[in-house]
């Protein structure tokens, strides 16, 4: 059931119940006898197993009509008043982060413009391969591997943990043995790590649940070469860059340009070259791909 409600927000008991999703839209214009600063429409998607007594309640104005949060906590206190919930109904809403805003200095990177940034110790879930990645089977069993662990990860951590946050955009590190032989044209000898950054609130354990769950629904190719670890960076520079993956070749050398006016150097220890993929490529226009190109240094 869904159901649309209009109602004051600022009361002290601001309840949530699980399995109840939200989304919430901008403040209402103001109405006469109200303050608007207070007003906000909220779009709630109930599962009435969650709490009995706040699914009638939602039901019986389910047709339109007004919907105060003190009728609601009247409500589940009269339905409880003799025993303990088994669902607390008074939670905070749960908020979906976004870790690209709140990680703004990694991924809000300005097109064409190189800049120097300290990235932190982070971890990820990340696969390691050999292989020209547009024909690589290898990198296609990684992809399709990392993307439901993450997802996994995801929703493991809201339904358990009660923590949303969107899954973080693929990355990929890209070197040969010998960086003189690194060549954009043939990538035949390329080794790569695919991986995906994962929040600070995933651990150890949640992974580990998550590659058991998608073990028995899917159990994809490269879930054995899968691993949970950190990665530090450390300083590099990096620029954002629009257009076909197969043209990033002058962005590139620009970037180590620029690097070595800043008075750094690439040697064997930051030999990796890093990219962030912004866009699904299934999608997007190869024109209108966005990739952040980052290189340690």
């Amino acid at each position: 059931m869904l159901v649309r409600i209009k109602w004051i927000v600022g009361s002290p008991q601001l309840f949530n119940v699980a399995a109840i999703s939200y989304d919430m839209a901008s403040p209402t214009p103001p109405t006469r006898g109200t303050n608007s600063t207070n007003r906000k429409e909220l779009t709630f998607r109930v599962s009435l197993r969650a709490c009995s007594s706040f699914g009638r309640a939602l039901a019986s104005h389910a047709r339109g009509g007004r919907f105060e949060p003190d009728q609601v906590h009247q409500t589940v206190s009269e339905s409880n008043k003799n025993q303990t919930p088994s669902v607390n109904c008074y939670n905070k809403f749960m908020e979906k982060v976004d870790y690209k805003k709140k990680l703004k200095d990694l991924y809000q990177v300005k097109l064409g413009k190189p800049a120097v940034i300290q990235v932190p110790k982070m971890n990820f879930i990340m696969i390691d391969g050999k292989g020209d990645p547009n024909t690589s089977q290898e990198y296609i069993d990684a992809i399709q591997t990392l993307y439901p662990v993450a997802y996994t990860i995801k929703f493991t951590c809201k339904n358990k943990y009660d923590t949303d946050f969107g899954v973080m955009p693929l990355k990929g590190l890209w070197w040969t043995e010998n960086m003189a032989d690194f060549s954009m044209e043939d990538k035949s000898n390329w080794l790569w790590t695919a991986m995906i950054l994962q929040p600070d609130v995933v651990t150890e354990d949640i992974y580990n649940q998550a590659v058991i769950q998608v073990k028995e629904k899917k159990s994809p190719k490269s879930l054995d070469k899968l691993r949970f670890a950190s990665f530090d960076e450390g300083q590099v520079a990096q620029v954002m860059y629009i257009g076909p993956y197969c043209d990033e070749g002058p962005m590139i050398l620009e970037l180590h340009k620029f690097i070595k006016e800043q008075g750094g150097s690439l040697n064997k220890n930051n030999k990796h070259h890093h990219e962030i993929y912004l866009c699904d490529p299934r999608r997007t226009d190869p024109a209108k791909l966005k990739t952040i190109i980052r290189q340690p240094f």
